[in-house]
């Protein structure tokens, strides 16, 4: 009598395994044996949610079963979201017909195709069949790229492999470039179309209509997106991106403009990624890139993280780009915070395959986030590291970019003569640039608040900010905030108290959101609303963004003293600025621009002991503050001290 036959049933098949477990276990066996259970757990957790089971486990690879595409997807993502910080995974994924054993193991090609699909999958990614693709639904279905087709072991079989990353991209699989599958037949006009439109994503100089069309545009779409957007590069490439949309032919990206006028910013984006998708299923992989990039422009508006996916789903279908790399650079920073931004450029300096001036601007871009940091030595040496790549590649943006980043290091050094005069050539340089003129106008103005000219950094600011408005390119939130305080040191109080309102709106919920409180802070002062400003410096102290940027410190410490001094409670206004230095001299961060704080505290010691009649003690200060200016050549902010010092007739 012959045995019945073992069941059969259609499943889809999920294989995951630790990437690095064997280096682990040879480093460190109980932390592998921690990590291989971790995952076990978090697996199991993960199939109960999903209607699916656990069957098989060896070493550090396990095998699980789902009844559906989607419930596969979804435990596979759940199981990245709880573990992949920690511990790296690769995933296969495959929907096939498999045996069912009397122990309940699943036997047949389908196991083996899922388990061939994790070994040619790229770390905390999944790697998808074309069955699980035709079968998955929704969202998950849009976020599965083609990623070229993937040999069988020990069959002549080969099938077309889809990858997804959990973050929104479209990563490839481990060692393989992306290669679309072969059309029977392309669209040309579809391609044409796509080829257009890149060349207008492209192109910035517009005709005196075309810049009428824009304005308009922008009065009633580009400032309601771009209000709580906290980067001017951000702001910008929204601003690109409308312009592109309005030029373009594609009737795809015509709808997205529509949507974008209606408010509805989301079906916009929507829109865009199908377009995308449509387009990346043809071959056409740049232009697939280019729609993806204004996706993520567009989605900034409303959702950050969804224009993270975007930006790096572009960057992976169009590797060699600077623009799609430069995008997702500057979106990880703002959606994720600089440790992950800084993550990302070093991943790129290390990795071999990188093209040249990806690899510079990954070193330009570590150093002006280092600069942020307040970390000097990383800033000068990643400069070092991109100036001969720079200077072999001839790349003018790059070039200029360059003069930036040694501009921003000179203001970190408190070489504040250098600084502007590195500013002035970069931006000059800028200037020349389709698409970049407007570059880097908020480090000038920091740059011109450094020296203590705020005269000029009131003005220019000022000048910036109309000259954006009328062009549709609104400024950012850190752009008003840098004219509002510029303002508040001129005695423009009734001008600046628009700008200081709505640029702190845009910074809340930013890093920038701490920035914003103290601007307010100080219009408070100003104004004499103490209990409004003693708010304001305790909503700044208690942001989440807080810690994020050493010198929070400082100016939290410059606006408490402001306020001490506009009460008349000069003890109280002493006590904060001997504070704030103790901190400032006592920070690694901060202590190599001590003395540019010094001549800023200084000066409100001046005006605080000026304010309650102490002549003597306010001449004592204002000549602190002239050394200290002087020091890091701050002649403006020198000279304005100087000239009161005059008016009081000082002898000390």
């Amino acid at each position: 009598m012959e045995p019945e036959p073992l069941p059969r049933r259609l499943a889809a098949i999920v294989s995951v395994d630790l990437v690095g477990y064997s280096a682990l276990a040879e480093r460190d066996e109980a932390a592998a044996a921690v990590s291989v259970a971790t995952l076990r757990a978090e697996l199991e957790r993960a199939a109960a949610a999903h209607a699916g089971r656990l069957f098989s486990s060896a070493g550090d690879g396990f095998m699980l079963e789902f009844p559906s595409a989607d419930s596969a997807l979804e435990a596979a993502l759940a199981v990245l979201a709880a573990t992949s910080r920690q511990t790296p995974l690769r995933i296969g994924i495959h929907l096939g017909d498999v045996t069912v054993t009397a122990s309940g193991d699943l036997l047949g090609h389908a196991v083996n195709i899922a388990a061939r699909l994790r070994e040619e999958a790229a770390k905390n990614c999944i790697l998808a069949s074309e069955a699980i693709h035709d079968l998955a639904r929704g969202p998950n279905r849009t976020r599965l790229a083609p990623s070229g087709r993937i040999h069988i072991d020990k069959t002549s079989d080969s099938i077309d492999a889809f990858a997804f990353d959990p973050s929104g991209g479209m990563p490839i699989a481990r060692g393989r470039r992306f290669r679309p599958r072969a059309l029977a037949a392309a669209s040309v006009s579809v391609i044409a179309i796509a080829a257009f439109a890149v060349a207008v994503w492209t192109a910035t100089t517009m005709g005196g209509n075309r810049q009428s069309m824009m304005r308009e545009i922008a009065a009633g779409v580009t400032q309601q997106m771009t209000s709580s957007m906290d980067g001017q590069e951000m702001i910008d490439g929204t601003f690109a991106t409308l312009a592109a949309l309005d030029q373009s032919s594609a009737p795809q990206e015509r709808r997205a403009l529509r949507l974008i006028r209606r408010g509805e910013i989301s079906a916009a984006v929507g829109a865009l990624e199908a377009f995308a998708v449509d387009l990346a299923r043809q071959g056409a992989s740049d232009s697939a890139s280019a729609a993806l990039a204004r996706a993520g422009a567009i989605a900034q508006a409303e959702d950050k993280e969804r224009a993270l996916a975007n930006f790096r789903q572009a960057a992976q279908m169009a590797p060699n780009s600077l623009d799609r790399y430069a995008d997702l650079l500057r979106a990880v920073a703002g959606a994720e915070g600089y440790a992950q931004a800084l993550s990302l450029a070093r991943d790129t300096i290390e990795d071999r395959e990188s093209r040249s001036d990806i690899t510079a601007f990954a070193h330009l871009y570590t150093s002006l986030l280092a600069g942020d940091l307040s970390d000097v030595r990383q800033q000068r040496r990643a400069i070092d590291a991109a100036a001969p790549i720079i200077a072999a590649g001839g790349d003018p943006y790059l070039a200029a970019l360059e003069k930036i980043a040694r501009g921003y290091l000179a203001l970190s050094e408190l070489d504040l003569d250098a600084a502007r005069a590195l500013y002035l050539e970069g931006r000059a340089a800028m200037s020349l640039l389709p698409g970049h003129e407007r570059d880097h106008q908020q480090g000038w103005l920091t740059v011109l608040s450094a020296r203590g000219d705020f005269e000029t950094a009131w003005n220019d600011g000022r000048g910036f900010i109309a000259e954006r408005q009328a062009a549709g390119a609104p400024p950012s939130a850190q752009m008003m905030i840098t004219t509002c305080i510029a303002g508040l040191e001129v005695a423009r109080v009734a001008m600046v108290k628009p700008l200081c309102v709505e640029g702190a709106a845009g910074l809340s919920g930013t890093v920038g959101e701490p920035s914003g409180e103290v601007a307010l802070a100080m219009l408070a002062t100003e104004e004499g609303d103490f209990v409004a400003a003693q708010a304001h410096l305790e909503a700044a102290r208690r942001s989440r963004w807080f810690s994020q940027l050493p010198a929070n410190v400082f100016y939290i410490g410059w606006s408490e003293a402001r306020l001490a001094a506009a009460r008349g409670d000069l003890a109280a206004m002493s006590a904060s600025i001997d504070r704030t230095l103790r901190q400032v001299r006592g920070s690694s961060a901060m202590v190599a621009r001590a003395p540019m704080f010094v001549a800023l505290l200084e000066r409100v010691r001046a005006d605080g002991a000026l304010a309650a009649g102490a002549v003597g003690d306010a001449c004592s200060a204002l000549g602190r503050s002239v050394v200290a200016y002087r020091r890091v050549g701050g002649e403006e902010g020198a000279r304005s001290a100087e000239r009161l010092r005059h008016g009081l007739a000082c002898t000390t």
